[in-house]
C-alpha cells in the first residue's frame, strides 16, 4: 500500500515513519518538528495511522511538548485513542496472565510471543501497540490438552473437527482459534509459526530446549535473535499487510 514512490513523497507518510518507533534521534525529532510545521492532511495521516495500527506511536510523539503545530483537535483524537487502546490492552494482559497461570498448574508449557508480551518487551509499554488478539505458542503433543484448557477458560473453539479430522489438522495447520464471548477476547493457538507449506517449522528454532528468556511479566518469551525470526515470517505470511509489524521488527 505505501510501494508508490508519488505516496511515499507525501509528508504525512515521512511523518508516520518518523513516527513508527520509541527510539527517536535529535536528527529525527528536528524532522518531526519540520514536517509538522507544513501544511499536512491531517484526516489523510490519521486513517493511514489506524489502517497500519501506528496511532499509539503517533500519539507518543505528537502529544509531547514542542508539537505545538498540531491541531488541537488532532491531538484529542489521538489520545482518545491512545488510553481506549491502553484500557483494552491491560484488559488482555490480565486474561493472558490468567491463561498461563491455569496452563501452569497443569504443566502445559506456553509460550505467549505477540500480544501484551510483545509490547511490553518490545516497547516498554503496553499502550504503545495496537494488539487485536493473544497468540500462544504451545507443543504439538500439548495441543489436545490446551484445547481442553481453553475450554475451562470459557473459550469456544472456532472450528470443529471429529478426531480424525484433528489428527490431519494438526499436521497440516500451526493455530486454532478460540473466543471467549463473556470478555469478548480471541485467543490464537499455536503449535507452529506458520503453517507447513511455509517450511518453517518451530523445531528450527529450538525454542522448547534453549531460545527462550523470562518476560519483564514473568512468562516465557522468545529470545531476541528467536523472536527476529518468528516476526520476519508472520510478516511475510500475512504479505507486511501493517506497518506496524515492520516496526516490531526494527523495535
Amino acid at each position: 500500500q505505501l510501494s508508490n514512490n508519488s505516496l511515499l513523497a507525501r509528508p504525512e507518510i515521512k511523518l508516520l515513519l518518523c513516527c513508527g518507533t520509541t527510539h527517536i534521534s535529535e536528527a529525527k525529532a528536528e524532522q518531526i518538528r519540520s514536517l509538522i510545521q507544513t501544511d499536512l492532511d491531517w484526516p489523510f495521516l490519521l486513517e493511514t495511522a489506524g489502517r497500519h495500527g501506528l496511532i499509539p506511536l503517533l500519539y507518543r510523539h505528537l502529544g509531547k511538548p514542542g508539537t505545538d503545530a498540531v491541531p488541537p483537535s488532532v491531538v484529542e483524537r489521538l489520545r482518545n485513542h491512545f488510553y481506549l487502546n491502553a484500557r483494552h490492552n491491560a484488559l488482555l494482559t490480565e486474561e493472558l496472565n490468567r491463561l498461563v497461570s491455569v496452563f501452569d498448574e497443569q504443566g502445559v508449557a506456553v509460550i505467549p510471543f505477540k500480544g501484551p508480551a510483545l509490547a511490553e518487551e518490545l516497547y516498554g509499554d503496553i499502550g504503545c501497540r495496537e494488539i487485536y488478539d493473544l497468540d500462544v505458542l504451545v507443543k504439538r503433543e500439548d495441543v489436545l490438552r490446551a484445547m481442553d484448557l481453553m475450554a475451562s477458560l470459557g473459550y469456544t473453539a472456532q472450528s470443529k473437527f471429529t478426531k480424525s479430522q484433528m489428527t490431519a489438522y494438526l499436521a497440516a495447520h500451526n493455530e486454532i482459534s478460540f473466543v471467549n464471548e463473556e470478555r469478548k477476547v480471541i485467543v490464537e493457538l499455536q503449535w507452529e509459526i506458520a503453517p507447513r507449506y511455509f517450511g518453517f517449522p518451530v523445531a528450527h528454532l529450538r525454542l522448547w530446549e534453549r531460545d527462550v528468556v523470562k518476560s519483564r511479566s514473568g512468562f516465557l518469551f522468545p529470545r531476541p535473535e528467536a523472536l527476529l525470526l518468528m516476526l520476519c515470517v508472520h510478516g511475510a505470511k500475512d504479505l507486511w499487510g501493517q506497518l506496524k509489524w515492520i516496526c516490531d521488527v526494527a523495535q
